[in-house]
């Protein structure tokens, strides 16, 4: 018996601190144009109505059923990511759908959004199928098992035996330049020596340790990961179930190198690769050489390991256990093993997002004009001036225009915020990204490759 089709569903998943935004829900009447209706809009010119939150209106529920909570935590994508899934199965029994005729869902998620989506494909019912996986300027994460605590454990006992031989050199030489007989020079080579062998054998000896202890903690979690199915990806199941569950189309990743979001993080989990080629490289030879030698395993396998972790703590959300015994690194810009190219296909549409902000970019003249304040009237000030007035007066006058002074900054910053529009929210905001959606969901074929590796396509637009 052939497979029914069951209804079409395109869900819109806001990212990080967006649940409030109005982007990604269908405005309400009088209200300008978002990103939801436009997609619609768009798949309607191609004959495919009705699906933008439309199904889950006429069963009677909301946008805000199929919404997470927006904070910037890794259980909060978690969580997320399951009760999506328990949403959309409530939408397909609302709709008698069934797995021979299942509901089959477009997912249009932005930023952590698609980590959201992945999460919820893992508990999606047989009844929920996923039809189209469309990702705007989502942060792919992969996960590395490294006991980061126990490289901490052994860094401090580096500091403390280089604090050893310090502190036994300067004894030495101390003793040296009070007691004539020893001489000074012998001190100073043997202090140096000392302290050379403590930085350069701890260093390395930590390396050996901390290499071993991470191939044993690999080995002791390969079971539960294996149990899981996470090997190296921390949302969503294994690439090639990805693949087998959208029906071998895979997911669309569309991201920006300038994404500014992107490259934090990107800097949050691999803070050595920015000093290497900033810092690093600008040294002489010898330098180089020297600090090889000597400290690079411990500056390397120590101090930026605990540099990762703050920011994987702030940036990417997750608790302190877990920085302690992962690595983290981002793998959306990058080619990755955990999320490869066959089944997450990547288009950069930097130029075009360039394009949709110098589109909408406000002149500043509008900034000051709209936040100057009122003038007052020169006439009436030198009235009210001309009285006399009490110190208590005169007080409360000041308080006046301090309060003024408070809101008229403030009114500032807002219109400042208005006009200052980064790259990661154009995603949303960009006509040609909505036609590139919109042409996904209806079954054309688009060469991304066309675009994947070029830095300017205003002169190919889309038909």
């Amino acid at each position: 018996m052939a497979e029914q089709r069951g209804p079409v569903f395109t869900a819109i998943i806001h990212g990080t601190f967006s649940r409030g935004d109005a982007w990604w829900r269908l405005p309400e009447a009088g209200a300008p144009p978002t990103f939801a209706s436009r997609l619609e809009a768009a798949l309607a010119e191609h004959g495919l109505i009705g699906t933008v939150w439309a199904p889950a209106l006429a069963a009677g529920m909301s946008a805000e059923d199929f919404a997470w909570s927006g904070i910037n935590r890794h259980s909060e994508r978690i969580a997320g990511g399951a009760a999506l899934a328990a949403a959309l199965d409530r939408l397909a029994a609302a709709l008698s759908c069934t797995a021979e005729a299942p509901l089959r869902v477009n997912f249009i998620a932005h930023s952590h959004g698609g980590n959201v989506v992945l999460e919820a494909l893992r508990g999606m019912t047989p009844r929920v199928r996923a039809r189209r996986l469309i990702f705007l300027g989502t942060p792919l994460i992969e996960r590395t098992r490294s006991l980061r605590l126990l490289r901490a454990v052994l860094a401090a006992f580096v500091l403390a035996a280089t604090g050893a031989a310090v502190l036994v050199a300067l004894i030495g030489l101390s003793g040296a330049l009070i007691d004539p007989a020893v001489s000074s020079d012998d001190w100073l080579l043997f202090s140096l020596i000392l302290l050379f062998g403590a930085v350069f054998f701890g260093s390395w000896i930590f390396v050996l340790l901390a290499a071993i202890a991470d191939l044993i903690w690999r080995a002791v979690c390969w079971p539960f990961d294996r149990y899981r199915q996470r090997f190296g990806q921390v949302y969503g199941p294994p690439p090639e179930r990805v693949r087998r569950l959208t029906g071998g189309r895979g997911a669309l990743l569309v991201t920006s190198h300038y994404d500014e979001a992107d490259i934090l993080l990107q800097l949050g989990s691999r803070p050595r690769r920015l000093f290497d080629q900033i810092v690093r490289r600008s040294w002489p030879r010898s330098i180089q050489l020297l600090e090889l030698i000597a400290v690079r395993p411990f500056i390397d396998w120590m101090a930026f390991h605990l540099v990762e972790m703050i920011l994987e703590r702030l940036a990417l959300g997750m608790t302190w256990l877990e920085c302690l015994v992962n690595d983290y690194r981002m793998a959306d810009l990058d080619r990755s093993v955990v999320y490869p190219a066959r089944v997450y296909q990547r288009v950069d549409v930097t130029d075009f997002l360039e394009e949709s902000l110098r589109a909408t970019q406000a002149p500043a003249l509008a900034l000051v004009t709209a936040s100057a304040p009122a003038v007052p009237d020169q006439g009436a000030a030198a009235a009210d001036t001309a009285q006399p007035q009490s110190a208590r007066e005169l007080r409360e006058q000041d308080s006046r225009h301090l309060v003024d002074l408070y809101e008229n900054i403030r009114e500032v910053g807002r219109k400042i915020a208005e006009q200052v529009r980064f790259l990661h929210s154009r995603y949303y905001e960009s006509d040609t990204v909505v036609r590139w959606v919109a042409r996904e969901l209806i079954e054309q074929e688009i060469d991304w490759s066309v675009y994947r590796k070029r830095r300017s396509a205003r002169s190919a637009p889309l038909q």
